[in-house]
């Protein structure tokens, strides 16, 4: 005997659902995902057309729909027919005959999140209230008047895929840098962040301090965090960056500059070290870390769990369940 399932609708790049016990998924893929490490294990089982999607989706077929939060104003679409799907959704968005139409034919049965992975904290209410969502997710959402529908906007942690097959975890005694930086440098924090370690390794030339000069393969990045310490993950167009929890399943420590202005669960001292943007903080974090490695080895352990709970793709399908008050049934023989 086989218990129900919950029926999902995921539409986007990446299916947080895939492999969930006591769900059953039709993703719509709207475009090759950008998560790294991703490909590996992308269930094409799951894959559904947008037609047949639809038609279940109006039958009230789901227990929850995820969509995308979508940008009307987005400057960076990649073809002109782009443009123009854009903007006819822009216009039909501001109709209200429009929202009073979706409202009778979107089934009151399904939960609908929308989940906002957009670097910038603004809320795409407009287009997410033309869908109805029950609730929106977002990556980066401002500490400050972060709301949809007058309720708070959920945190959706950023979601990161397990390292590789083949890289496994260099055992913590046998690691040999203590402190790895390789980054794009697209904001500020992200230049201070090098000239901060630049500066370190200068007055302290016995650390081993590994900043890369050049930019790194996936697999050359990889193995590179698998002899890590700790990993320096400033902040960059966004607070959240996928470094961060990358950092963690490879059981490092991420140095994160702290922002006051972003909600985060990053917790300095319990699955990061947090320093405020300073030389002298800076070098404060990174010498009393190294001086207490015992110490520096849980915090390590608990990164990684934390990760593997609330940063993985099923963990935050589970999250996500939770919200909707929907739980899923694992299968029985009974």
């Amino acid at each position: 005997m086989t218990e129900a399932k919950v029926k999902v609708l995921v539409i986007g790049q990446d299916n947080h659902f895939a492999g969930l016990e006591g769900v059953q998924v039709d993703h719509v893929l709207t475009r090759k995902t950008y998560t790294p490490d991703a490909e590996a294990i992308i269930d094409t089982s799951t894959y559904c057309s947008a037609s047949t999607a639809c038609l279940r989706f109006f039958r009230g077929h789901y227990h929850l729909a995820l969509l995308p939060a979508i940008d009307l104003t987005w400057p960076h679409n990649f073809s002109p027919m782009q443009k123009r799907l854009r903007a006819v959704f822009r216009s039909l968005v501001s109709l209200p005959f429009s929202r009073f139409l979706t409202k009778l034919l979107i089934p009151g049965s399904t939960h609908i999140a929308v989940i906002d992975r957009y670097d910038a904290t603004d809320i795409h209410e407009q287009s997410a209230q033309f869908f109805h969502a029950n609730s929106y997710w977002k990556v980066n959402p401002a500490t400050a008047n972060a709301s949809y529908r007058g309720k708070p906007v959920q945190f959706l942690p950023l979601w990161v895929f397990e390292p590789p097959s083949g890289w496994s975890t260099v055992n913590w005694e046998d690691r040999d840098i203590d402190l790895f930086f390789a980054s794009s440098i697209n904001a500020p924090p992200r230049e201070r962040g090098l000239q901060f370690i630049k500066n370190l390794a200068q007055s302290h030339p016995e650390l081993r301090l590994h900043i890369a000069d050049k930019p790194l393969s996936a697999d050359a990045f990889h193995e590179h965090m698998s002899r890590s310490r700790m990993v320096l993950s400033t902040e960059g167009v966004g607070f959240h960056c996928f470094r961060h929890y990358q950092t963690m399943l490879h059981e490092a420590v991420p140095l994160v500059n702290h922002n006051d202005q972003v909600q985060t669960n990053l917790i300095d001292g319990e699955n990061s070290l947090r320093y405020h943007e300073n030389q002298n903080d800076f070098n404060r974090v990174v010498l009393s870390a190294l001086q207490d490695l015992p110490r520096l080895a849980t915090v390590a352990r608990q990164a990684r769990l934390f990760a593997q709970q609330h940063h993985t793709p099923n963990g935050i399908a589970r999250r996500i369940l939770a919200h909707a008050s929907l739980q899923p049934t694992a299968p029985s023989n009974e």
